[in-house]
């Protein structure tokens, strides 16, 4: 079989799948339990994200700057509580980290 054969169905069975997501999510609907976990997926995911960022950032830094991005993420992760906007609570956190550095961080 050709390659160029192989990688184009490969795409496209991808596509396919991808779409096919998109088209059922007006037809499906989930239950209550999945729909309210749901709400919690993005506090999670942040709170990995700037866990596994703060392990690695701990050994390599000064421990102001540890403190800077503990108290980004920590207004991160109540704008997004609070207004549940992942936009608002980005900006809100890069705000605070932005801020925060120069004052914080030098070391």
């Amino acid at each position: 079989m050709n390659l160029w054969l192989v990688l184009v169905l490969a795409g496209a069975g991808t596509l396919a799948l991808r779409v096919s997501f998109i088209l059922m999510a007006n037809a499906l609907t989930l239950p209550a339990a999945l729909d309210r976990a749901a709400d919690l997926v993005f506090p999670v995911a942040m709170a990995a994200i700037l866990g596994a960022s703060l392990h690695g950032f701990a050994a390599a830094v000064h421990i102001g700057q540890i403190v800077a991005l503990a108290l980004a993420a920590t207004v991160t992760a109540l704008v997004c509580r609070f207004t549940s906007s992942v936009l608002a609570a980005l900006a809100a956190g890069l705000t605070v980290m932005a801020t925060a550095m120069p004052f914080i961080g030098r070391g």
